[in-house]
C-alpha cells in the first residue's frame, strides 16, 4: 500500500499534473519506481552490486501499475494488482 501512495498517488500524480501527456507521466513515475528498487539485496552500495533485474521488472510492472491508475483514478487498482504481483512472485520466483 505505502509504495502505490508514493509511486502512483504523489510522483506519478505529480508528473501528470506539470507534464503535458499521462504517457511521459507513467513512464517517468516508472523509472522512479525501478530505481527506487536498486539497492533491494544489494550487497553494497556499489553499482555492480546493485538489483539491476529487479529494477528493470520493477520498471515494467510500474508502467502496467500506473495504467491501471491512470484508467480508474483510483490507488484501489494498483495496489490489488501489486499485491498479486508480489503474491505470484513469492510462489513461483525462487532468488
Amino acid at each position: 500500500v505505502p509504495e502505490e501512495v508514493i509511486f502512483r498517488g504523489l510522483v506519478q500524480g505529480y508528473f501528470q499534473s506539470v507534464i503535458l501527456g499521462p504517457s511521459f507521466a507513467i513512464i517517468l513515475s516508472a523509472l522512479v519506481f525501478g530505481a527506487a528498487h536498486l539497492l533491494n539485496s544489494a550487497g553494497s552500495f556499489r553499482p555492480k552490486d546493485w538489483s539491476w533485474k529487479l529494477a528493470a521488472l520493477s520498471f515494467i510492472a510500474g508502467l502496467y501499475l500506473g495504467l491501471a491508475y491512470f484508467i480508474t483514478g483510483s490507488l484501489v487498482v494498483p495496489i490489488i494488482l501489486h499485491t498479486l504481483l508480489l503474491v505470484v512472485i513469492k510462489i513461483f520466483v525462487r532468488e
